[in-house]
């Protein structure tokens, strides 16, 4: 999951000028998995300048266990997002549907969905 890939690192900002102020990607986004007893709840923060964070909660029994985050650089071109962290650059697919936001990974296929929190 691009989460949890993209928490154990952080990655600086670009000094060239962004500006995504009207794309429908900006904002947070939020997603709730549920597996063997713990909760992971992902979020991913799009900001208009091409930066943005992650941030992952692990509950158990209504306790927080865990919790991280850290920062990203994107770029957009079409429904390609190029997502670069301390682990590299990773291309996905992205399509948006009302409030929900799909991503998919261009090498491992695996997809993500993600519900528009603002």
């Amino acid at each position: 999951m691009l989460l949890c890939a993209t928490i154990v690192g952080f990655s600086s900002c670009s000094k060239e000028e962004i500006d995504y102020s009207n794309s429908e990607l900006i904002g947070k986004w939020g997603a709730s998995y549920y597996e063997n007893g713990y909760t992971l709840k992902a979020y991913i923060t799009f900001n208009t300048n091409g930066t943005g964070t992650t941030e992952a909660i692990i509950i158990q029994n209504g306790t927080t266990i865990s919790s991280a985050t850290a920062d990203f650089t994107f770029k957009l071109s079409g429904n390609t997002l190029d997502f670069t962290d301390d682990l590299g650059n990773r291309q996905f697919t992205f399509a948006i549907s009302g409030e929900t936001l799909t991503l998919e990974n261009k090498s491992s296929g695996i997809r993500e969905v993600y519900t528009r929190v603002y």
